[in-house]
């Protein structure tokens, strides 16, 4: 497992990249916490299967929030999406309650669903 910092133009931002192999699955923790919640997922069964990549904030996120935000374009956003998104590779997790959850995303169509039980999740690799 790497930790890396990378300097953006908006600050520094910590990647912690799993290795793993197979498609890579991105990992975005919410507001107020950082990528150390995702320490048993990187040494989970679920590293063997896919590279697993967390970012985290930079150093001075909450101080520079409204600026960056305000200097952001739509162009900019196209630009980074173009750049770095592979849709033909993508892959969404969805967490919650698969009885409420599941049957609304299989009525939008957008493809092929594989459910995960978090035991296999935080299960050690074989």
């Amino acid at each position: 497992m790497d930790r890396i910092k990378v300097e953006t133009t908006h600050g520094r931002v910590s990647v912690i990249d799993g290795g793993g192999s197979g498609p890579s699955v991105l990992m975005v923790h919410g507001n107020s916490l950082n990528a150390a919640l995702f320490g048993p997922l990187m040494s989970s069964r679920l590293s063997t299967n896919y590279r697993l990549v967390a970012f985290d904030l930079p150093d001075d996120y909450y101080s520079t929030y409204a600026r960056v935000i305000q200097a952001t374009t739509a162009d900019d956003v196209r630009r980074v999406a173009t750049q770095y998104l592979q849709p033909e590779h993508l892959v969404i997790a969805i967490v919650g309650d698969r009885k409420t959850i599941e049957p609304r995303l299989r009525a939008l169509g957008i493809g092929s669903l594989t459910t995960v039980a978090i035991d296999e999740l935080f299960a050690t690799p074989r």
